[in-house]
């Protein structure tokens, strides 16, 4: 076997540590995407726009289903009658109001499992008559007349994910919607026994592992040497992410490392990026029920950077399912489900990405997986894009994308470099602030520990060279309202032991420098008054604090005040410093 043309170089040691030769293995060619059937084909169809097809369009909301509720609005017919404005409220995000708001307002709220199907109604000019037509019922929201009949229901086994039109002036002009494939339809858990446990997708916290250089830098608290590593890493990895973007399939190449094992890397010379399902995580299977076997696997996704050493990982436990489907393969899925993500940056939801991952799985041959995925993610109401881009939102490589600086972003990294206990999240307060990607859930952060877990492909052994690795909560938030408004956002972490606890608070000004604050808590967090301490609490105008918690220094820095590119803010908390490797 032979290295990859022009594959990135390592250093003759990591940590003081000699790495073997990386990732000697044979190409075994491009990726080849399987065309899907129409059972996992999730894209969005638009349907026709009745109405006068005048004026700016819209169509917000279709990565952020599934739909709430809608708000109407409609005239009097003595006033000029007929659908004035149209607002879509999804999971903690609404589109903008549509039109202007009138004096007759209808909301149609769904309930737990109800999705829209369809509409119909009559239009003129204008919509003069609509009814929204749900799954459960049939629902009129303007009751006016006249003008050209029209109905639109979507396929079976669809739903309406958003609505698109048209607004001229003050009023909606036409009405359409947009549907896709309920992911729910291709479920098919027949591999299963009958008392098998319900097979469950779960993203980790990402991990980085960490050179002597960088451990010594985050032990001395020279948080600026760490924001370069980190900058250097982005710079590396950025080009790899915007081909993935732009080349989709064709920016991976399937690899077979010299044990037989099958992953897929792209890479430039100063970085690679992977997607590997290791075999070893696939070897404890659990008997379960009379005729079948479930296991747990993991996916990796990993980078590495040469310029700055820099390691990172993030992964995905997927448990119970079957031996059946396990296999390589899972890593292409996973694959597939990058260049989406990256496209669309945050402003995708977590139901929409499961019916990527379920597509993409398909896409990889592996429909086995596939019919599995509703089940697995029905938990959490989706797949936690944590996964894929957990080590990109940290390094800020998703600044490829667009899409998510309409508006402003927080990046808040917390990092736990307690060897003794675990940390994990009790509370959050937001002020005019929402998850960027789904909704908030508490999360438990890893004691600081050595590394050894073998999640990187074969071959890769500065895993088990580098120092140590580091567990970190990557937690990222935009502005509610738009308008002249910036966010601000605290967190609690309690300790293991419940005896001693941190707040955290960062807030977005508008109109000047930004603000930051950390206080150390006696005893649980779990009844502190957070928002107490979020609006009167010391705040801190620089770009580093520090308190006590649990007998630790936990240091705070964010590397701008003001005038970030985006508008994007990064807050970065550690919970506690490393030990310097020369002690």
């Amino acid at each position: 076997m032979s290295s990859l043309e022009n594959f990135p170089q390592l250093p003759a040691s990591v940590g003081g540590q000699p790495i073997p030769d990386f990732l000697k293995f044979k190409v075994r060619g491009p990726v080849t995407r399987k065309p899907v059937s129409d059972k996992f084909n999730f894209a969005i169809t638009a349907s026709p726009q009745f109405g006068t097809q005048e004026g700016s369009t819209f169509d917000e909301g279709k990565l952020w289903h599934p739909i709430q509720s809608l708000e109407f609005t409609s005239n009097n017919e003595s006033t000029g009658g007929g659908l004035m404005s149209f607002r879509g409220n999804y999971q903690a995000r609404s589109t903008r109001l549509v039109g202007k708001e009138a004096s007759s307002k209808s909301v149609v709220k769904l309930v737990s499992g109800e999705y829209v199907k369809g509409i119909s109604g009559t239009a003129d000019h204008y919509i003069t008559g609509l009814t929204i037509h749900t799954s459960k019922r049939d629902v009129p929201v303007v009751t006016g007349s006249g003008g050209t009949d029209f109905q639109f229901v979507v396929p079976t086994d669809h739903q309406v994910v958003a609505f698109h039109g048209t607004e001229n002036g003050n009023r909606v002009a036409s009405l359409g919607v947009l549907h896709q494939r309920r992911l729910e339809t291709i479920s098919d858990t027949s591999a299963l026994a009958a008392d098998d446990p319900t097979p469950v997708l779960n993203a980790s916290l990402s991990s980085q592992w960490l050179d002597a250089n960088t451990q010594n830098a985050w032990a001395n608290n020279d948080m600026s040497t760490v924001e370069n590593l980190k900058i250097q890493a982005s710079q590396d990895l950025l080009p790899i992410y915007s081909n993935i973007a732009t080349n989709g399939d064709s920016a991976w190449t399937e690899v077979e490392g010299d044990d037989g094992e099958i992953y897929y890397l792209s890479w430039t010379t100063n970085g690679v990026i992977w997607s590997y399902t290791p075999t070893a995580s696939n070897s404890v299977n659990k008997t379960s029920g009379t005729t079948t076997d479930t296991t747990d696997t993991i996916v990796s996704i990993g980078s590495y950077s040469t310029t700055a050493n820099f390691l990172g990982i993030s992964m995905y436990t997927w448990s119970n399912i079957p031996t059946t489907v396990v296999s390589a393969v899972l890593a292409l899925g996973f694959a597939y489900l990058v260049r989406p993500i990256i496209q669309t940056g945050l402003e995708i939801g977590l139901a929409a990405a499961a019916n990527l991952l379920a597509e993409g799985l398909a896409a990889a041959g592996l429909e086995s997986a596939a019919v599995l995925v509703p089940t697995s993610v029905a938990t959490i109401g989706g797949v936690v894009i944590a996964g894929v881009l957990g080590v990109a939102l940290a390094l800020g490589c998703i600044a490829l994308s667009s899409v998510i600086f309409k508006q402003y972003f927080l990046v808040i990294n917390i990092y736990n470099f307690d060897t003794a206990h675990q940390w994990a999240t009790v509370q959050h307060y937001q002020d005019n602030s929402v998850v960027s990607n789904g909704s908030w859930t508490d999360q438990t952060l890893a004691k600081f520990v050595l590394s050894g877990n073998k999640v990187a492909p074969p071959g890769f052994d500065p895993v088990t060279t580098l120092d140590n690795v580091v567990t970190y909560l990557n937690a990222n938030f935009q502005n509610d309202s738009t308008f002249l408004e910036g966010l601000g956002e605290a967190i609690v972490l309690n300790r293991d032991d419940a005896a001693a606890a941190l707040a955290i608070k960062y807030v977005v000004n508008r109109a000047s420098d930004n603000q930051i604050g950390a206080v150390g808590i006696s005893g649980s967090g779990a009844t502190y008054d957070l928002g107490n301490y979020y609006t009167i609490g010391t705040w801190n105008t620089s770009t580093s604090c520090q308190t006590t918690a649990g007998g630790l220094t936990v240091n705070c820095f964010t590397p701008a005040l003001g005038g970030a590119s985006n508008d994007t803010y990064t807050y970065e908390v550690n919970i506690g410093l490393p030990p310097s490797p020369s002690s």
